[in-house]
């Protein structure tokens, strides 16, 4: 028995001293130039690490810091080695912290379980071209060369056209090993987005998203093909990054996504999600309400301006709705209430935008404010009267106002579809959208008083009878 427990302790003590050389060997191994040389083989890309730490002992653990990627540059086209590089100014990418924690005893068993994958201050500054690409896509692309130093320019006489290729789609069949995770995700993260079409800027700050229960198995992707999420930031919208803001909000939600399509078991992830934009939240200008403005403008001429109503300001209460998200379209499962106290906006859950094709329709209901309700009724008995001689009484009035109220404010049904850089509001009457109304212009205007005059000339009459 003695023996038995010595020979034990002498195995305790060559596994842990071992596991001390083996943990050194790795630390010697794992250094910010060999990750940088393996980046900058496989991405065209020019890439900066500051420090790399690795503890293999018990849970495994790999500290890396100071990644920061940019387009590929003369310094790695011409293999300056890296001590000789001047230091990347601004990079498009920065991660300040990645670490992650894993069970290595799991791939015994050909699973990979993660513990827990984060990445801190990831920042992205980043443009939206107008062929729908965008600027830091060229650094995700296979790096022209096989190391540094090796795609140097080469003569014209040697330069050969690249081959075409078909579009090369990430299937759950290239993942070797069922993969498990309690937690990946970003944490303090910031984006900077422009959109070089119509020079809009959208910033991402503060934002956290993380993931748990990840649990993808390439084998059986019917049952086990998910990840649930929470997410939380402040974004705004507006013209460059000082200007007005069109939208400045608190948004946080948590959903659950499949990364693949278990039918094709390729990499397509949906997801659903509720969404909350936080009281408070600010939206100054839409595209759509913009637009559709104008257009109401044209109908001002009988005497109702409805180009008056204000369809911006703060939340006064936090909006909460569902989206889900599938091969480009976003789609509103619930209605989606944005109350600005005097006016409100109600998204349908019909509404759909998709990013793919750049097009959207949306469903939505504006309800104006009761003072506002009250002004275009004064209006409205005013425009009549005047039609009629002063013979409209105010029950001719609330007759033709219940078509566009609701609990006594003034309630209108907005549609809006086509290009999103271009949208195309319009209003939803009982009898059609304003868009066909107003073809005609002056002509129908026209026609609709003296439709409005036979109408109350009848109602008078029955009235007189």
């Amino acid at each position: 028995m003695k023996k038995v427990l010595i020979l034990l302790a002498i195995c305790l003590f060559v596994a842990l001293i071992g596991g001390v050389i083996f943990s050194r060997v790795m630390i010697g191994y794992f250094t910010p130039d060999l990750l940088v040389q393996q980046l900058e083989s496989r991405l065209n890309c020019r890439a900066e690490v500051a420090s790399v730490d690795a503890y293999w002992l018990g849970k495994s653990r790999l500290v890396i810091k100071g990644v920061s990627l940019a387009e590929r540059d003369d310094a790695v086209k011409s293999g300056t080695p890296f001590a000789e590089r001047l230091p990347l100014g601004d990079p498009p990418i920065h991660v300040g912290m990645i670490e992650l924690k894993l069970k290595p005893g799991s791939l015994l068993l050909r699973r990979l379980y993660v513990n827990e994958l984060n990445f801190d201050g990831l920042a992205i500054d980043m443009t939206m071209l107008a062929d729908g690409k965008t600027s830091i896509n060229s650094i995700f692309k296979r790096a022209p060369g096989g190391d540094p130093g090796q795609d140097m320019e080469k003569p014209n006489s040697e330069k050969k056209a690249p081959p075409l290729k078909e579009k090369k789609v990430f299937t759950a069949g290239k993942i070797p090993l069922a993969v498990f995770a309690d937690h990946a995700g970003f944490t303090n993260s910031s984006l900077s987005l422009t959109v070089e079409k119509t020079g809009a800027v959208i910033q991402l700050k503060e934002a956290n998203f993380e993931f748990s229960g990840i649990d993808v198995n390439p084998r059986n992707l019917a049952a086990q093909n998910r990840a649930d999420f929470d997410f939380s930031g402040k974004i705004a919208v507006g013209k460059g990054t000082s200007g007005a803001r069109a939208f400045e909000a608190a948004i946080r939600g948590s959903g659950e996504t499949k990364p693949f399509d278990p039918e094709l078991a390729q990499w397509e992830p949906s997801w659903k999600s509720e969404v909350v934009l936080a009281k408070g939240s600010r939206l100054d200008t839409v595209p759509v309400m913009e637009n559709l403005k104008k257009k109401l403008e044209a109908v001002n001429r009988p005497g109702i301006e409805l180009s008056g109503i204000m369809a911006s300001g703060e939340l006064e209460e936090d909006a909460v709705t569902e989206i889900s998200y599938k091969r480009g379209r976003y789609a509103f499962e619930k209605d989606f209430l944005l109350n600005f106290g005097d006016t409100m906006i109600e998204v349908h859950p019909d509404s759909w935008i998709d990013s793919a094709d750049s097009q959207h329709e949306i469903k939505a209901a504006v309800t104006a404010s009761e003072s506002f309700t009250k002004e275009v009724k004064t209006k409205a008995q005013a425009y009549l009267n005047e039609l009629t001689g002063g013979r409209a009484p105010e029950a001719v009035v609330s007759t033709l106002m219940m078509a566009i109220t609701k609990e006594n404010r003034l309630h209108l049904e907005v549609v809006s579809s086509g290009d999103l850089s271009k949208p195309k509001p319009d209003l939803a009457t009982p009898i059609g959208n304003l868009r066909d109304l107003m073809k005609g212009s002056g002509d129908t205007i026209k026609n609709l008083k003296e439709l409005g005059k036979e109408f109350l000339d009848g109602f008078l009459k029955k009235k007189g009878k």
